[in-house]
């Protein structure tokens, strides 16, 4: 027995070729999945149901780790929406069919077309697929009206918010693409408890490259057999922990937190803390972690994610997930750092959503075994392809056009920078957290841009900040990026404010005597804030200014450098220091 090819697959061959060679050739590996599934339904085309699924798990041999406990976590009743990844191009289904089924039998997953086709199953598929609505009006975008029917009867509706399979990024391996946002708006709208659910696949890296993911069909089975694949049910987000979030996209964020930060011992609740107001009383901040824990994770990301080391200090840049004990740390002395300089979040901890997915670049002292100081790097290629041009942090400090997308995927953004208290007056932790800037920029060749905010902290006088916004604004601003960027709480100088031109006309563009300007005017003789002045002597350039009252009024400049415009002294220096050429050859191609 074969499921027969219906008309709207010889609609979509059509219009497959005449799109051209690259769509008709993925449309193609599409249909040769579906001839595979023939294969394997005519073996089994008299089970039904639940027997079905599990005569097709069997024909494929999958070694399935699933814990049975999990399955205290489903609500038993009622209405529930289950959100999984997609990384196994479609065999997810019928997995959350078979587990989830047991306990659910009202079970149904929005479809694809393929599968409408299999007799055996159409009775857990609601019929359509996900399409990308931008109509904000439609809470629950292209999603068909029996999506919304089955929740309303009590149902329990599991989606895929990514809506295709998991592409390969360096910094993070196969993950979601970004998240359909209409999906998010169903979610949040629908107002009933969600489950997220994580599948792992133990693959390795040449098996994975052989998918050939395609656009019209996803297909149900997998490339291989004898796969791995563990599956992990975390706990119910409920309504009232729904309803703290106003904003979309940071709802969509927390979803997908939730759903892979299921593969490391990070807590996603942490990351998602709403800020408090900055005339509150601040919090305690928390206790040290031990250092014999931090040691334990040093060891264990050593090989993978150290840079380089200079006397007793040494440089790491690691994925979040990979150091939770670490990350907390980091996050400690931040809130303690800042607060020194009147900034801070006033919480007890400084980590957020966005530490959730960025890498943490970090000095480690080895002779005091103590954290020094550390940078947040946000790769902008993989930010882009997961969550979009939202997903970076400075989107919540500025407006960003769509046409600053293109730079965005090519820019490392930093932020979050510190260097603890009594190391701040040696030059060495300072110096080495920019050569691991440079030589983790320098040795990831897909990007060429830093991007990020540079703080000017609110203990500033109002005349000092005015004239440092005016001075950078009028020698060293992007005129061209900076039309693609608006401050979301702009700066407001005085109109005619007669001293603070005259101070600007003293400067002459001189950075150091701006420097020594500001110096004179401030009661504890604090030049321009160390790190702006630090990127404009590596020729970066200004976009725009925002006030920023989650961070104690804190006023940031968005800074922007071109790596292959930092003077070539510096580039020189960091090769001989971290001793590796390679850098070299890269930045004196770019002038070729």
């Amino acid at each position: 027995m074969k499921i027969k090819k219906n008309p709207e697959l010889i609609s979509m061959l059509n219009e497959a070729a005449s799109r051209g060679n690259e769509y008709f050739d993925r449309l193609l590996a599409g249909v040769f999945r579906f001839n595979q599934f023939n294969q394997v339904y005519g073996k089994v085309s008299t089970q039904k149901g639940l027997d079905f699924i599990d005569e097709v798990i069997g024909l494929l041999k999958l070694n399935i780790e699933f814990g049975e406990k999990q399955i205290k976590r489903i609500p038993a009743k009622g209405p529930v929406i289950v959100v999984a990844n997609h990384p196994l191009g479609g065999i997810e289904r019928l997995l959350l069919i078979k587990y989830l089924g047991k306990i659910r039998p009202d079970i149904k997953v929005l479809g694809d077309p393929l599968l409408q086709q299999v007799d055996p199953l159409k009775e857990y598929f609601i019929p359509g697929s996900i399409k990308n609505a931008a109509d904000k009006a439609k809470p629950s975008g292209n999603l068909p009206p029996q999506a919304s029917l089955h929740i309303e009867n009590g149902g329990m509706l599991c989606l895929f918010p990514s809506g295709s399979g998991s592409a390969y990024h360096p910094f993070y391996g196969f993950t979601d693409k970004v998240w359909h946002l209409q999906i998010i708006r169903f979610i949040k709208s629908a107002q009933v408890p969600v489950v997220p659910v994580y599948f792992q696949s133990k693959r390795g890296f040449p098996a994975v490259l052989r998918l050939k993911p395609n656009p019209f069909f996803p297909g149900i089975l997998p490339p291989a057999k004898r796969l791995s694949i563990k599956i992990r049910i975390g706990n119910t987000v409920n309504v009232v922990t729904q309803n703290k979030f106003d904003d979309e996209h940071r709802f969509g964020r927390y979803l997908r937190a939730k759903v892979f930060g299921m593969e490391s011992k990070i807590k996603v609740k942490s990351f998602f803390k709403t800020f408090i107001k900055p005339d509150a009383k601040p919090e305690p901040v928390i206790d040290a972690v031990p250092v014999k824990k931090i040691q334990k994770e040093i060891r264990s990301i050593e090989k993978e994610f150290s840079l380089f080391t200079l006397k007793n200090y040494t440089v790491y840049c690691a994925p979040s997930s990979h150091i939770p004990e670490i990350l907390t740390e980091i996050g400690r002395l931040r809130e303690i750092t800042f607060r020194e300089v009147g900034e801070g979040t006033n919480r007890k901890i400084d980590i957020d959503e966005y530490d959730f997915y960025y890498n943490q670049l970090f000095i480690w002292d080895n002779d005091e075994t103590r954290l020094v100081g550390a940078y947040r790097i946000g790769p902008g290629r993989e930010i882009i392809a997961q969550y979009g041009k939202q997903g970076f942090y400075i989107s919540t400090l500025f407006g960003l056009d769509d046409e600053l997308v293109p730079v965005l995927s090519e820019s490392l953004e930093l932020g979050r920078s510190f260097v603890v208290s009594d190391y701040q007056r040696k030059p060495l932790p300072l110096f080495m957290l920019w050569k691991g800037i440079l030589y983790f920029l320098l040795k990831n060749p897909e990007y060429r841009y830093l991007i990020g905010p540079a703080s000017i902290s609110n203990n500033y006088s109002t005349v000092s900040k005015e004239l440092m916004v005016r001075f950078f604004t009028k020698y060293h601003i992007d005129k061209k990026l900076a039309n693609f960027v608006f401050p979301r709480n702009e700066f407001k100088p005085a109109r005619n404010n007669s001293l603070v031109k005259t101070l600007l006309e003293s400067t002459e563009n001189n950075l150091e005597l701006l420097d020594k300007t500001v110096s004179d005017m401030e009661e504890q003789n604090f030049g321009i804030p160390v790190l702006l002045k630090k990127y404009i002597q590596l020729n970066a350039k200004i976009l725009g200014f925002n006030v920023d009252p989650d961070f104690n009024d804190s006023l940031d400049g968005l800074i922007f450098l071109d790596v292959f415009k930092i003077p070539l002294q510096v580039i020189e220096s960091l090769s001989k220091d971290v001793n590796d050429e390679s850098i070299l050859e890269r930045f004196y191609n770019s002038h070729r």
